[in-house]
Formats: C-alpha cells, sequence, structure tokens
C-alpha cells in the first residue's frame, strides 16, 4: 500500500551547536507528512559555508539522500507489491 506523502519545510536553525563540531552549523527540520502514519520530523546538518539563499536546497539534497537510503533498508527482505497484494486478499476483512 501506498500513502500520499508531503515533505515540507519546517524550520531553519542558523549557528547551532553540533555535537562533535567546534564550529556551528545550521540546523534544516523537514516535516514528513503521509496518511496513514504519524507525521515526522528530520533534522540535518548544513555547514554554513554554503550561501544562504542555497541552504534549504542542499539541505533538501541531503535529505533526498538519507530517504534513499532508509528505502533501501527498509526493501530489504519485503515484500514486493504484487506479493502484498496476494496476502491482503488471504486476510482481508469481510
Amino acid at each position: 500500500m501506498h500513502f500520499e506523502t508531503s515533505i515540507t519545510l519546517k524550520e531553519v536553525f542558523r549557528n547551532q551547536h553540533r555535537p562533535g563540531f567546534p564550529e556551528p552549523f545550521h540546523k534544516v527540520v523537514f516535516k514528513v507528512e503521509s496518511d496513514g502514519i504519524d507525521s515526522l520530523e528530520i533534522g540535518l546538518w548544513v555547514h554554513p559555508s554554503y550561501l544562504d539563499n542555497e541552504l534549504i536546497k542542499v539541505g533538501r539534497s541531503f535529505l533526498a539522500g538519507h530517504l534513499a537510503d532508509m528505502t533501501t533498508v527498509a526493501s530489504e527482505s519485503a515484500y514486493t507489491p504484487s506479493e502484498v497484494d496476494a496476502l491482503w486478499q488471504t486476510v482481508k476483512p469481510v
């Protein structure tokens, strides 16, 4: 099953302390909302050397990579969509 999902910019925190780094970073926070699941927030650190007008675009680029990694991990040992549909036919409520 697939649910409609939206990803929106929630907030940008500038010049924040990032653990393990001596210099401040910007933290770009995205909100992920999807029908059928609780919303979640994903915060990404962006180095301040990126231009201010590119900050959100860089954050989205990092987010895309993280989501691709999550998709790869989540799909390990998962059913294919057709297998899920076949399974649903055997367990769906009457």
